[in-house]
Parts: C-alpha cells; structure tokens; sequence
C-alpha cells in the first residue's frame, strides 16, 4: 500500500512521494484533540489546535523525523502568502485602471508562456493561479502535458515584465511546494 501511494503522488507531481503521513496525522490528532477538550467545538479551536500541533512538530521535528513535513507546510503558507499578495496588487492596479483615464485604453495583450520545466500538476496549479489574479486570464493550456500556456492580460507594456512575474511569484512558490 505505501508503494502505491508513493507512486501516486509521483504521478500528480509530488517529487519524493507522499512521505507526511506520520506528522500530518500527528498534527491532525492533536487538532482534533483540541478541538474537543473546550467547551464548544468551533473552528478557531481546531485552527488553535492545528498550529499548537505544527509548533510541537517544527520543536520535535529531528527526533520526529518531520523535517519534510515542516519544510512542505511551511512552503504551503509561502505560497498562500504570495497567492494572495499578488491578488491584492493586481486588484489595486485593475482598480487604478478602471479610475484612471486610461480605463478606455488599456494595454491588453496575448502572450504565451512556457511550461516545459514544469510537471503537469504544476503547470495546471500556475494556469489556475494566474486567472485568480484580476486582470489576468489563463486562456488555454496547449500540449499534452501542458506544455505551453496562453495568457490574456488587461494592461501590460512590457510582457517580458509580467513573464518574469509569474516565473518569479507564482511558480516559484508552486515548484517550492512540490519539489521538496
């Protein structure tokens, strides 16, 4: 069963398999074992829980043999701190066009974007990503294996800009998740 599961994530694009297993339910017990010894279950509780459980891990985590785990969750909060920082600016600059005089001319264009050096897995999460940022819109993922994909942005000038962008914000928290 380990074998399969392994292979399983090797399949989706997770390099070194599915090695949590042990601290993951760790931390999970000790959650849920938090939640329960309070009055009223809520989810601050588990939450509360949860980090009480990743901060006794990230303490025992060479006696725990728990480095993997800590190193992936906290590359998890890496890349959900850049998903949202990036939505945030780019929700500031599509509302600066839209108040600006320039809202009746944006500089919208159409590039591509390669996705070669990057898993299936990863380059479907970059796609997604890339279109939950306002004024970005991820149009279509080209090749099997995703290999290229095409973008449509509200306002650029420069595309080599908004390229380096992706590759330097959202790629690189996504490969930091999945390639530990």
């Amino acid at each position: 069963m380990p074998q399969r599961t392994a292979k399983l994530c090797l399949e989706v694009g997770i390099e070194g398999g599915c090695e949590m297993g042990v601290p993951g339910f760790l931390n999970l017990a000790i959650a849920v074992l938090w939640l329960f010894l309070g009055d009223r279950p809520s989810l601050e509780r588990f939450l509360a829980g949860w980090l009480t459980g990743f901060l006794l891990i990230f303490v025992f985590q060479s006696l725990l043999r728990a480095e993997r785990y800590v190193r992936r969750v906290l590359a998890l909060g890496r890349l959900f701190w850049v998903l949202v920082r990036e939505v945030v600016i780019s929700s500031l600059a599509v509302l600066s066009l839209a108040w600006s005089r320039r809202a009746s001319k944006p500089q919208s264009t159409f590039f591509t974007y390669d996705t070669q050096h990057l898993t299936r897995a990863e380059a479907l999460l970059l796609g997604h990503f890339i279109t939950l940022t306002p004024g970005t819109v991820t149009i279509d993922f080209i090749g099997e294996n995703y290999d290229v994909l095409r973008i449509h942005v509200l306002d650029s000038v420069d595309v080599e800009a908004s390229k380096s962008s992706i590759r330097d914000a959202l790629e690189n928290a996504i490969t930091g998740v999945t390639r530990i």
